[in-house]
């Protein structure tokens, strides 16, 4: 992992992309320890059409060093996490679908 394989996944196209985060802080931003991760995972975003979150519950309220992005960035949050309706509204009025 790298920058060539950085490089190489601009040439891609992906209907849809599953990623998952390191941490997930209480902003819904998501982080990860490395900065290759940073790099791989936006290029990736900029790549598909649909993006798709895959986060379990240990994953929120938590920050790791680099960040990648706000959650609005992805179409759909799949998780076992229980959000408050508070919460929901906020992932909705980011565009985000919970599932």
């Amino acid at each position: 992992m790298g920058s060539y394989t950085v490089n190489q996944l601009k040439d891609y196209s992906f209907d849809i992309a599953f990623l998952g985060a390191s941490s997930i802080n209480n902003k819904l931003e998501l982080s990860t320890p490395t900065m290759e991760k940073v790099a791989l995972k936006k290029t990736i975003l900029e790549q598909a059409k649909k993006a798709v979150l895959l986060a379990d519950a240990s994953k929120f309220e938590k920050q790791a060093m680099m960040t990648i992005c706000g959650i609005q960035e992805f179409d759909v949050l799949i998780t076992d996490k229980t959000f408050s309706e508070k919460e929901k509204k906020e992932l909705e009025k980011k565009g985000v679908e919970l599932r």
